[in-house]
């Protein structure tokens, strides 16, 4: 399962996670490349009833520009 989980996280360019860690807690959080030598994160946590679809698609969006902007990604 854990291996699906990583493909499909590959596949998107993020990964969301609802109530996995903590009941009540969902985020969100995309991996970016540092210099070509190393990975880092970056991930977005809130409470889930406040972290719907469309508040979940709004962070990937600022997530994904800020990297860019940045050229991490």
């Amino acid at each position: 399962a854990l291996t699906h989980q990583g493909e499909g996280t590959r596949r998107q360019g993020f990964a969301v996670s609802h109530n996995t860690l903590e009941q009540g807690i969902s985020g969100l959080g995309m991996a970016f490349r540092i210099s070509g030598h190393g990975m880092a994160s970056l991930s977005i946590n809130g409470w889930t009833h406040r972290m719907g679809p469309t508040q979940l698609q709004h962070a990937r969006d600022l997530i994904e520009s800020e990297l860019r902007g940045l050229g991490l990604l």
